[in-house]
């Protein structure tokens, strides 16, 4: 009897497989399976539109960068002299500047805040006496002109504080 029921249910299998309906299914199932759409134009589209978009954004954030940077940097970037043997480099930063200084006595390094008018700025650095090898930390106070730039500045040694006033103007014989 078992042998029976499942000749019976293959015949069954058979017969629904066979019925128009099915065949129609079938039909469809076999033309959508051998149908082959475009389905990547979509997904094209959507990558180049993206991709368009990430070019975009990084165009216009070099183009704003580089404003920023390129509206202060040729102002206060480059060599400057005191004109009694004391040279400065400077190199902007966004709102800092990197100064690298010597003169007669000293060497010395100082890192400059700019106000936010970009008129003053505020420098903290150490340097080396080169006579007697002693160390100092730097201070000092920038007033940013269209003719150079005027600095108070202290020293602290060891042993005593000197202080001072300078002006530098753009040294002639370097390159800007």
């Amino acid at each position: 009897m078992p042998a029976r029921n499942s000749a019976a249910k293959r015949q069954n299998i058979v017969q629904l497989s066979n019925t128009p309906s099915n065949m129609y299914d079938m039909n469809n199932l076999e033309s959508a399976l051998s149908y082959q759409p475009y389905r990547h134009h979509g997904i094209c589209r959507s990558y180049w539109l993206f991709g368009l978009l990430l070019v975009g954004c990084f165009l216009s954030s070099i183009n704003v960068a580089v404003a920023q940077r390129s509206e202060f940097e040729p102002v206060w970037s480059g060599a400057w002299t005191d004109g009694e043997g004391g040279d400065i480099s400077v190199r902007a930063d966004g709102r800092f500047l990197t100064v690298s200084g010597r003169d007669a006595y000293s060497v010395y390094q100082t890192k400059c805040l700019l106000s936010a008018d970009r008129k003053q700025a505020t420098c903290q650095g150490d340097g080396v006496q080169m006579l007697s090898g002693n160390r100092f930390l730097y201070r000092s106070e920038w007033t940013l002109t269209p003719d150079g730039i005027n600095e108070k500045w202290v020293a602290d040694l060891a042993k005593e504080q000197l202080h001072g006033e300078l002006s530098f103007s753009r040294n002639a014989n370097a390159p800007r």
